[in-house]
């Protein structure tokens, strides 16, 4: 009897631990996102003295980016 006992608790206990494991690998899956070139979220090309912010579509001087200037990509 303590034989079955321990088993069933074994078995949960696992059953517990799995579906936790699972429940802390999606939520790093969708902190991380994919990698692909469509998660970025700003491109600096300082060549063309421009950075592009993808979430709010503006694009500014990079020179005004170096000094601080982020703000002028969310107004």
């Amino acid at each position: 009897m303590r034989e079955a006992k321990t088993a069933i608790l074994n078995r949960l206990n696992d059953a517990k631990r799995g579906a936790i494991s699972e429940t802390v690998a999606n939520v790093r899956r969708n902190q991380t996102g994919s990698g692909m070139r469509g998660d970025k979220i700003r491109t600096y090309r300082f060549q063309d003295d421009q950075v592009t912010d993808h979430q709010s579509g503006k694009r500014i001087k990079s020179s005004k980016v170096m000094k601080g200037r982020f703000d002028l990509l969310w107004k």
